[in-house]
């Protein structure tokens, strides 16, 4: 099954009564870091990588990829493959962390489109990088 509706993706998976998938995509807020926890709400976009993987393991999944969606598996089907104990003890290991930089990127191109030359200048003199 695979979740992706940029909002309340986590809140759709939490609601399912009968029906269990083998296998979860799920988007989240991949600009968020490992630890932080979120749900989504009219406040704050998206779920966190943290949040979303404590409600799967509690509901028996385990993380087996990140790429800005996470992908779970059902317990008793990644006991049939090889899949290295060190992801299971620290799922957080798996997340990509290029996605931080793409948002820090997005971010800057946004600046850049706002704000005048000379306050661009003196930003990068001061030694905030923009490129």
């Amino acid at each position: 099954m695979s979740i992706d509706i940029d909002s309340f993706d986590l809140a759709v998976w939490k609601s399912l009564k009968k029906y269990r998938p083998k296998i979860v995509i799920i988007e989240i807020n991949s600009s968020l870091v490992p630890g932080i926890k979120q749900l989504h709400s009219s406040k704050k976009q998206g779920n966190s990588f943290s949040s979303t993987l404590e409600f799967a393991k509690k509901n028996g999944y385990e993380l087996v990829c990140h790429t800005g969606n996470c992908i779970f598996l059902e317990k008793r089907i990644l006991k049939k493959i090889k899949f290295q104990k060190k992801y299971i003890d620290k799922p957080q290991i798996l997340f990509d962390f290029t996605w931080i930089d793409k948002k820090e990127n997005y971010l800057k191109k946004i600046l850049k489109s706002y704000l005048p030359n000379f306050l661009l200048s003196y930003l990068r003199k001061i030694s905030i990088y923009l490129p």
